[in-house]
């Protein structure tokens, strides 16, 4: 190879490698703390989304997903059951998560009014239950 064709290559890895370290750091400083990935999504901790308790009343969990702005996006949305299901629940304790019910987008049955909810805990389910309810708040994009 030649000493030039060397250089090239090694100034590209070297940037490459820099990005590598940077980038992680620069975007998880912008996210809010116990932030997580899982199954490709990435997940805002569920006590810290809304207020101080981090528990709401569905209207609210879903308006405040929909305004959310972090780690330069702002694409944040409840997660539909199927993603609370698949959602990896081995990271959430770790990441200082309440393990209680969490609001879903999913309609529940019926006439309106009603969503579902996912536990979070182990053999965790889903129920539907009232709007007006307060439940935890997890965004995800």
């Amino acid at each position: 190879m030649k000493k030039s064709t060397r250089k090239l290559t090694l100034s590209i890895t070297a940037g490459f490698l820099l990005c590598s370290f940077l980038l992680p750091t620069v975007f998880a400083a912008t996210l809010p703390e116990g932030t997580v990935v899982s199954n490709g999504l990435t997940w805002t901790r569920n006590n810290s989304t809304v207020g101080s308790s981090g528990k709401s009343n569905w209207s609210a969990a879903n308006n405040t997903c929909q305004a959310l702005t972090a780690g330069g996006y702002s694409n944040w949305r409840l997660p539909v059951n199927s993603e609370l299901n698949a959602l990896d629940k081995s990271l959430l304790k770790s990441a200082g998560w309440a393990i209680d019910y969490t609001w879903a987008q999913t309609p529940g049955n019926g006439d309106g009014g009603y969503h579902y909810m996912k536990w979070l805990g182990n053999g965790g389910y889903l129920v539907q239950v009232s709007d007006n309810a307060n439940n935890y708040v997890t965004c995800v994009r």
